[in-house]
């Protein structure tokens, strides 16, 4: 009998104690109520509005094919040479990005070229294989 009155003793002072904690909470909680600054009401949404719309992104045109009469036999090495330097610069203007579906790097499909909100350009489009969504960032300087 003794043992029982001592742990029903002891609950009765464990919830005396956890009472007189919550009062004192509670009581610091309201002090701090009034000193804390108040905060202005909340905003209504209003969409942003829309920046302009991506213009899609012209292919270079295709170069002249060298005209045979124009050539003389022994320039082969620096037309060789100025082919190349062509074909870079037409590789140049195709924009590539990573697909993250692929885990590839690959040249964007239906390519277009938008300015984040930041101002940076870019480039969106589609992955040629899967049809993933592509996105890159693009030079600052690429005026192309």
């Amino acid at each position: 009998m003794l043992p029982k009155r001592i742990l029903w003793l002891a609950c009765a002072a464990a919830a005396a104690v956890s009472w007189l904690i919550w009062l004192r909470l509670r009581q610091q909680r309201d002090e701090f109520a009034s000193a804390m600054p108040q905060f202005a009401p909340p905003r209504t949404f209003t969409p942003p509005t829309p920046a302009l719309q991506p213009q899609p992104i012209a292919a270079a045109p295709a170069p002249a094919p060298p005209v045979a009469s124009q050539q003389p036999a022994s320039a082969t090495n620096a037309d060789s040479a100025a082919d190349v330097s062509e074909a870079d610069h037409t590789a140049e203007t195709e924009i590539s990005g990573y697909c993250m579906r692929c885990k590839i790097k690959r040249q964007i499909q239906n390519a277009h070229r938008e300015t984040t909100e930041s101002g940076r350009p870019a480039a969106r489009g589609t992955c040629p294989v899967c049809g993933a969504n592509m996105f890159t960032f693009l030079a600052t300087n690429d005026d192309a």
